[in-house]
């Protein structure tokens, strides 16, 4: 799972993606969003003195958090179509629906 964390310029390390749009003083994008930083670009920052930036850092998933999640999920769609029926569209939504939720972390 990826998370937003506004990083000091100094503590910024190359292959980082940018998560939004650096800009100077002067409103200049110098970094859009989504840019991999570099030792280039970070260089390049210093020297602007930018001070720090938001970057996404990707956080390794706990299962137990997953499970509750999906186990939440479940129950709240089960009360949603307890009265809908088993016929082939109501499963199909059932299923479209309990893909896209799952697929929202918590």
């Amino acid at each position: 799972m990826k998370k937003l964390q506004t990083i000091p310029v100094q503590d910024l390390l190359p292959g980082m993606r940018v998560a939004s749009a650096v800009a100077d003083d002067g409103g200049r994008i110098l970094l859009p969003a989504g840019a991999e930083l570099s030792e280039a670009t970070i260089g390049g920052l210093k020297r602007r003195e930018i001070q720090e930036i938001t970057v996404e850092v990707e956080v390794p998933d706990d299962p137990a958090a997953l499970e509750r999640h999906r186990q939440q999920v479940m129950e709240r769609l089960g009360r949603l179509f307890r009265h809908a029926g088993e016929d082939r569209e109501t499963q199909a939504l059932y299923q479209a629906i309990l893909k896209y939720r799952l697929e929202q972390r918590p």
